[in-house]
């Protein structure tokens, strides 16, 4: 395949050749379609992450008489979270982060609110071209004001005690803010400064 050629096109080819002559009707195609990576942007299936997407040709379909598959990308966004805030992820589930794809940006932007909304950390949204990470987005200036600024203020629940069952030190307090603080100015960058209203309590349960 030539570095020009995006993958949907090298499918669309595949697509064809490996079909057997006569069987595909693609007169009806292009009618119906505009063209065959049509077609398979169409009728092809999600297939793992970053974009890829598939569609099966059947065996009394195929040229060769056997099950066959085609493969390619389409250009998507990653939504990225984490459950955790970074001092509370203990598991390797918790350093893992959850993704989302979806081509739809007006889609993607309203998850990442209703994300905010549900105290998820670490937000992240990246352009993503032929299966690979482009370009991150500055999904900010596309939030709706009253979420902007609604994701300004923090509140920060800190128990009296650690996991292990450990009393948490002035240290451990001063840690937690500062991670908060950390992922706030990570999320809305040089305005942050301008909007920040940080709100501790410090909850005492013997």
């Amino acid at each position: 395949m030539s570095a020009e050629k995006k993958s949907i096109e090298q499918a669309a080819e595949d697509f064809v050749s490996y079909h057997k002559a006569g069987v595909l009707d693609l007169d009806h195609i292009e009618n119906g379609y505009g063209s065959v990576s049509g077609f398979l942007s169409a009728e092809g299936q999600p297939s793992g992450d970053l974009g890829g997407w598939s569609i099966e040709i059947k065996a009394h379909e195929h040229k060769d008489g056997w099950v066959d598959t085609v493969e390619w990308f389409e250009d998507t966004y990653q939504i990225a979270h984490y459950r955790l805030p970074f001092a509370d992820r203990i598991t390797p589930e918790d350093h893992t982060p959850v993704l989302d794809f979806c081509p739809d940006f007006n889609w993607c932007i309203e998850h990442i609110e209703d994300l905010i909304e549900q105290g998820y950390c670490d937000i992240s949204l990246d352009e993503v071209v032929e299966g690979v990470v482009a370009d991150s987005v500055a999904f900010e200036d596309y939030l709706e004001q009253t979420d902007y600024q609604s994701a300004c203020t923090i509140s920060c629940c800190i128990n009296h005690r650690k996991q292990d069952g450990s009393d948490l030190t002035e240290e451990d307090v001063i840690l937690e803010m500062t991670y908060a603080i950390q992922n706030l100015f990570r999320t809305l960058g040089g305005d942050a400064h301008e909007m920040l209203q940080l709100t501790q309590t410090h909850k005492v349960s013997n």
